[in-house]
C-alpha cells in the first residue's frame, strides 16, 4: 500500500505497555532504539558545530589575517564611518563578515526542500546519508580552502547538510521512541547540538596560536559525519517510511525490533495504518497546502511562531558572535574564545539534568521560567553597556589602526567578565527552554497527516529569519548600539508570552491526543476550523471525541 509515509502516527505513541510509567523510566529503550538515537544525535551535533564555530574563527589571528584583515584587525569597515562615536559596536560591521555565517541559512533552505521529497520518496536513512556525506566535503573544503570563496563553498555544504538535519532525524526521533521518552529523547538530540557548540568553541580556544589551527578546527568538523556514516547501516528504517513504501511486513518487523521481547505491537501497527489511510486522502500537494491554510490554523501559528520566536531572542546572534562582542568589549583573543567556551559549557551543563525533568515539568512552565530569564539577562547587559560603553564613547581610536592599538582605551575591567556570566545566563536559559522547545513542541502539536509539511514550514522559517538576522546582526548593533540587547529582551519577553497564551500543554500525551487538545484550548477551541475538526472525530469510532461522546451518554 503506498501512503505518505511522513504522516502516519508515531511509532510508539500507542503503547500501552509502558506509556504510563512516568517520565523517569527508560523502560523499553533498547539498543535498536540506541542506534537510532545516536545517529539522530549525531546530525544535531553536525549542526551545533557549524552553528557555533564561524565567531572563533574570525577571532582567530590568523584566519582573520587571511580572509577578513579589515574587519577583524583592522578595526572594520564600519569604524571608519563612525570615527570615535560608538567605533566599539561597529568593528565588524562587514557584509562579507556577516555573510560567511549567515550562508549557512540561505543553503539550508534548497537542501530543506530536497529533503523532505527524498525523506517522503526513498525514507529517512537515506536523507541521513547525505547529511554525512555533506558534513565531510564542507569539512574537507573548509580545510583546504586557499580563498575566501573556497570558505563560503564550505560553509555551503555544511549548510546543506543542517538543513537536511533539521528533517529526516527529528522525524525519525519521534517515530521510533515511546511516548514516555519522547520528550527526553528531543532534549538529548538538543543536548547534542550544545555539545556541538562547546566542541566547536574548545576546538577553537585550544588551536588560534597556530598558524594553521583554523584549519585543524575545520578539519575535525568531518569527524561527526564519519561517523555517522559509520552507524546508518546497523540503523533500522523507521516503520512509517516502510510502509511508505507498501513493505508491511517490513513495518511489523521494525516495530519488533525497537520494541521490547514480547511486546504486543498489533494495536500500535493498526494505529500507524489508520494514520496512513487518514494520509492518503491528502495525497496532493494542493489538498495538503489548502488542509495547512484553511483547516489547521493553530498548528499553523505554533509552526511559525516557535522557530521565529526563537531567532529573534537572538541565539543565532550570541551563539555566533559572542567572542567577537568580547572583542568589542576590550577584550584580547584568547580571552574572547575562553569567554564563549565558558559559556557554551554552561549551556550544556544546565541541559543535561532537564532530559530528565522535562516530562516532569512541562513545557509551558520551562517556556515562561526561561522567557522571563532571558529577558533580565538582555536588560541587565543592555543596561551595563549604556552605562560602561555608550554610543558616543570615544572607546577606540581611529579607524585603521591595529585591533591592540585600539583596545588601550578600554572600558572597565570588571565589564568583561560581568558581560561573560549574563551571557552565560542567557545560554543556560536558552539551552533547556526556548532552543530543545522550538524543536519538540511543534513536532508534537503537528498534526500527523501533514507532518512531513509542517516539519518543513518550521524548519524554512527558522533557516530564513536566523538568515536575515545573522546578517543584518552586525549593522543593526553598528545602528543601535546596546539597544540591540534590549531589542532581544523584548522579543523574548512577548515571544515567550504568545506561545504560553496560544500552545497548549503536550506533557505525556500521545500525539494522537495532542491532536485534540486544541479542542479544549481556550482560544483555539472556538475557532471555526477545530470545531469542525471536533465535529467530524466524534462521527469516527475509536476516536477520543467519540469517546468522550459516549460517556456522557
Amino acid at each position: 500500500m503506498g501512503v505518505s509515509g511522513d504522516n502516519v502516527a508515531s511509532v510508539g505513541d500507542c503503547s500501552t505497555s509502558s506509556s504510563t510509567s512516568g517520565a523517569s523510566n527508560w523502560s523499553g529503550f533498547n539498543a535498536a532504539l540506541g542506534r537510532a538515537s545516536a545517529a539522530a544525535c549525531l546530525c544535531s551535533l553536525t549542526t551545533g558545530w557549524t552553528f557555533g564555530i564561524w565567531g572563533g574563527l574570525t577571532a582567530m589571528p590568523a584566519f582573520a589575517a587571511a580572509f577578513f584583515p579589515r574587519s577583524t584587525a583592522g578595526g572594520g569597515s564600519g569604524s571608519s564611518s563612525s570615527g570615535g562615536s560608538g567605533a566599539a559596536y561597529c568593528m565588524f560591521e562587514d557584509p562579507l563578515l556577516s555573510l560567511g555565517n549567515s550562508i549557512i541559512y540561505l543553503t539550508a533552505l534548497p537542501a530543506l526542500a530536497a529533503a523532505a521529497r527524498l525523506t517522503h520518496a526513498r525514507g529517512r536513512k537515506p536523507t541521513m546519508w547525505g547529511i554525512a556525506a555533506l558534513q565531510i566535503a564542507g569539512a574537507a573544503a573548509g580545510a583546504a580552502a586557499p580563498n575566501l570563496a573556497s570558505v563560503f563553498v564550505s560553509r555551503a555544504l555544511l549548510g546543506a547538510a543542517m538543513g537536511c538535519s533539521f528533517q529526516a532525524p527529528t522525524m525519525l526521533l519521534s517515530e521510533v521512541l515511546p511516548r514516555h521518552l519522547r520528550g527526553a529523547g528531543m532534549y538529548t538530540y538538543n543536548l547534542f547540538m550544545l555539545l556541538g557548540f562547546l566542541i566547536s568553541a574548545v576546538a577553537n580556544q585550544a588551536l588560534h596560536v597556530l598558524p594553521w589551527g583554523w584549519r585543524l578546527s575545520v578539519g575535525l568538523m568531518a569527524a561527526p559525519g564519519l561517523a555517522l556514516a559509520a552507524l546508518l547501516p546497523w540503523v533500522a528504517e523507521s516503520p512509517q517510511a516502510m510502509l511508505q513504501r507498501g513493505d508491511e511486513e517490513g513495518a511489523e518487523q521494525a516495530l519488533v525490533t525497537l520494541r521490547p521481547p514480547g511486546s504486543d505491537i498489533s494495536s500500535e501497527l493498526s494505529q500507524i495504518r489508520a494514520a496512513a489511510a487518514r494520509a492518503a486522502a491528502l495525497a496532493g500537494g494542493r489538498q495538503r497546502a489548502k488542509a495547512m491554510l484553511c483547516d489547521h490554523h493553530p498548528e499553523l501559528a505554533a509552526s511559525v511562531l516557535y522557530p521565529l520566536v526563537l531567532i529573534l531572542t537572538g541565539l543565532t546572534v550570541l551563539s555566533s558572535w559572542t567572542p567577537n562582542l568580547l572583542l568589542a568589549l576590550g577584550a584580547d583573543p584568547g580571552f574572547a574564545l575562553k569567554g564563549n567556551t565558558i559559556m557554551m559549557a554552561a549551556g550544556l551543563a544546565a541541559a543535561i539534568p532537564t532530559v530528565i525533568v522535562v516530562e516532569r515539568t512541562g513545557r509551558r512552565t520551562l517556556l515562561a521560567a526561561g522567557g522571563a530569564v532571558i529577558t533580565a539577562s538582555m536588560a541587565i547587559l543592555a543596561a551595563l553597556l549604556a552605562v560602561y560603553l555608550p554610543a558616543s564613547s570615544d572607546s577606540t581610536t581611529a579607524s585603521g589602526q591595529p585591533l591592540q592599538q585600539q583596545q588601550q582605551r578600554q572600558p572597565p575591567a570588571a565589564l568583561l567578565p560581568v558581560a561573560v556570566v549574563l551571557l552565560c545566563i542567557n545560554r543556560i536559559a536558552m539551552s533547556i527552554t526556548l532552543q530543545p522547545l522550538a524543536a519538540t513542541v511543534p513536532a508534537e502539536v503537528q498534526p500527523l497527516q501533514l507532518r512531513s509539511d509542517f516539519s518543513s514550514l518550521t524548519t524554512g522559517v527558522r533557516n530564513l529569519s536566523g538568515f536575515f538576522v545573522t546578517q543584518f546582526a552586525l549593522p543593526l548593533l553598528c545602528a543601535a548600539h546596546w539597544g540591540l540587547f534590549l531589542v532581544f529582551g523584548g522579543c523574548a519577553a512577548v515571544g515567550s508570552l504568545a506561545l504560553w497564551l496560544l500552545v497548549p500543554e503536550t506533557r505525556g500525551l500521545p500525539l494522537e491526543d495532542v491532536y485534540h487538545s486544541w479542542h479544549d484550548h481556550w482560544l483555539w477551541g472556538r475557532h471555526r476550523c477545530v470545531r469542525e475538526r471536533a465535529r467530524v472525530d466524534a462521527a469516527v469510532p475509536g476516536t477520543l471525541e467519540a469517546e468522550k461522546g459516549s460517556d456522557t451518554v
